[in-house]
């Protein structure tokens, strides 16, 4: 892998795995206080609408086929 590649792999990989070490650190800090469960109860849905609303948008553009489209639903219903 040459450095440019490992520069921005860095660049999209890094600021998502320190805001989730920030996220743990906190809970695992605060994570009995009511305020905070409240912050991560209200975080959870928002997270949750967020990969659903970007999985939609992926599975029209790209699933072009019926049989396509029977393979990604039983997919989904196997994860679930």
């Amino acid at each position: 892998m040459a450095f440019p590649d490992l520069l921005a792999a860095t660049g999209v990989l890094l600021p998502s795995f320190l805001l989730l070490l920030l996220l743990t650190d906190l809970y695992f800090r605060y994570g009995e206080l009511d305020a905070l469960g409240a912050v991560f109860a209200g975080i959870t849905p928002a997270i949750a609408a967020v990969i659903t609303s970007v999985a939609w948008r992926m599975g029209k553009k790209n699933l072009t086929g019926t049989a396509q489209r029977l393979l990604a639903l039983a997919s989904a219903a196997i994860l679930l």
